[in-house]
């Protein structure tokens, strides 16, 4: 076997390892020793890291519900779960009643093998417990602050979406769409996650803004730090990049980092007193970011106009200020029409 079949047997072993503390937990079967065995094991290695892949499956098996694949194997753990159910499990057995798992190592990608394991669990609903999900979300223009159970604050930016799930071990939120800003609690013994375009945002207590814009994550640190687990699948967690604060980067799904730069937490400050400033920001970028708020888009009749630069500091929402502002300092006009506004250089 070459090094990089005994590293992915490694990591199997393992993660089947958590697959199986993972049911043993749900199932509600525990002692006091066993409680304990269980909280050394998450300190072990990068133990903690497998049990949360293995909760995340979980929670996301019922939006996987549906898909004929997966049914079918539903199908089968019912039959498994029946059977258990029927004759028992004695125990004295020298093969513990969820070895049978090792059915699903034939799988190749340990996402795919995590979600399989876990979907055995779905299965047997009266006898695991699924995790809580949260959604929310904004329209176009509308902010909201949400108040966590641990105290956390998750600050929602327009058109803004985040799934929420709280865990024994960790604090997980989605940020499917949008950007959203978080002050975190601290809790060493419980990180802090935020997931967007197949990146991690890990943080024990500080505050880090994430947005996604088409297939881009951005991470920026307004204090404390912060460790990014992105780019090319099976180095994320070999080499996650550290931030501190006043620093951000970006990254696509599978794709590279980019280097570390200035974070602009004047930007994230102003949104979140529900303001859009302009430094020297070019009349294309400016309208590009005014119009993630408004519902009747602004637009610009030529390309020229795009280059032209402005400052200054606005409401969200204020339109006519934004549209008074430009035709006091640059050459232009302004026609509002029936699904826009477009600007025009004035002749």
């Amino acid at each position: 076997m070459n090094l990089s079949g005994l590293v992915w047997t490694k990591y199997t072993d393992r993660l089947r390892c958590a697959a199986r503390w993972f049911v043993r937990i749900r199932s509600g079967r525990l002692d006091p020793l066993t409680d304990k065995s269980f909280g050394e094991w998450l300190k072990q290695s990068d133990n903690e890291a497998h049990y949360e892949r293995c909760e995340l499956s979980w929670a996301l098996t019922s939006e996987l519900a549906q898909q004929p694949q997966i049914k079918s194997l539903l199908r089968d753990a019912d039959r498994l779960v029946a059977h258990y159910r029927q004759t028992g499990a004695p125990e004295n057995r020298s093969k513990p009643w969820w070895s049978d798992f090792g059915r699903w190592e034939g799988l190749r990608k340990p996402a795919i093998a995590a979600a399989a394991l876990c979907l055995v669990g779905l299965a047997g609903r009266l006898a695991f417990m699924a995790l809580h999900v949260e959604e929310y979300h904004t329209a176009t223009g509308e902010q909201r602050a949400l108040v966590l159970q641990d105290g956390s604050v998750v600050t929602l930016n327009t058109a803004s979406k985040v799934r929420i799930r709280y865990s024994r071990t960790t604090r997980l939120v989605e940020l499917e769409r949008g950007e959203a800003l978080f002050s975190v609690k601290k809790n060493p013994a419980r990180p802090f996650e935020v997931q967007a375009q197949g990146g991690i945002t890990r943080a024990v207590g500080t505050q880090f803004a994430v947005q996604v814009t088409g297939i881009v994550a951005d991470v920026s640190v307004l204090e404390g730090t912060v460790a990014v687990f992105a780019g090319q699948p099976g180095r994320q967690a070999e080499s996650p990049t550290r931030l501190t604060a006043g620093q951000a980067i970006a990254y696509v799904p599978g794709g590279p980092v980019s280097t570390t730069r200035q974070a602009d937490i004047s930007r994230i400050r102003a949104w979140q007193a529900q303001r859009i400033e302009f430094n020297d920001t070019t009349l294309g970028t400016a309208i590009e970011d005014y119009n993630r708020y408004s519902k009747i888009p602004l637009v610009l009749a030529s390309r020229e106009l795009a280059g032209r630069r402005i400052s200054g500091a606005f409401g969200i929402g204020d339109e006519e200020a934004l549209l008074n502002a430009l035709k006091q300092i640059l050459p232009v006009a302004i026609e509002k029409r029936q699904n826009e506004i477009v600007i025009l250089a004035r002749q």
